[in-house]
């Protein structure tokens, strides 16, 4: 039976939902509002998801469409119980045991189990909604994160930085040569276009490095 028949609705509707989701710090996009209707009994959660019309199209071109995937999970963020100011947003981290079933899904079915009590690690069990298996999951373990983290987004927090720094003046280097030109003849090298074009990039590296 779908749902089960002593599940608990834990949804009214879409927009109910995603209006909650927001003030739990999860803010999506249109394609990625696409959790209809979802239940709870005990440590199972069961839900219907759904991509927007616009997004249909796209279903063929991924394995399972991302934004369906990401919808998959939203049910099990909606606990008001848990709800807080405080809280940390839980985002997929770790993945064991993925199967993908079949391909080009845009409804699916979702059967979420809890396997600890602070949400952190659940089993999935995905279908379309005839009943026949899309993806399954061992184990998805889910890593808290706080608005804060979430919110540096500003260049300070990047890991790379250009630097230009200043190369002294050859002349106060003792270097007298006159500059070295070359020309690197494409005609000299046979093979395809992209092997001939890895050949040149070598000669030229080694010029370079000489």
């Amino acid at each position: 039976m779908w749902p089960p028949a002593t599940a608990t609705p834990l949804t009214s509707s879409p927009q109910e939902t995603y209006t909650y989701l927001a003030g739990r710090g999860y803010g999506y996009g249109p394609v990625f509002t696409g959790l209809k209707t979802a239940w709870r009994e005990g440590r199972h959660i069961y839900a219907e998801v759904e991509l927007p019309e616009q997004a249909h199209a796209d279903a063929a071109r991924f394995t399972l469409h991302p934004a369906l995937l990401d919808a998959s999970l939203h049910a099990m963020l909606i606990n008001p119980e848990r709800d807080s100011e405080s809280e940390a947003t839980l985002l997929p981290f770790a993945w064991s045991g993925l199967t993908i079933h079949a391909t080009g899904a845009t409804s699916l079915r979702v059967h979420l189990t809890l396997q600890s009590d602070d949400y952190s690690d659940i089993t999935l069990h995905i279908t379309d909604p005839t009943g026949r298996p899309v993806l399954t999951a061992d184990s998805l373990h889910m890593r808290a994160a706080t608005a804060r983290q979430l919110n540096t987004t500003s260049a300070s927090a990047s890991l790379h930085h250009l630097a230009w720094p200043a190369l002294p003046e050859t002349r106060n280097a003792g270097i007298t040569e006159e500059p070295v030109l070359w020309h690197v003849n494409a005609d000299a090298v046979s093979g395809s276009v992209p092997e001939r074009a890895r050949a040149l990039t070598h000669t030229a590296l080694e010029q370079v490095q000489r």
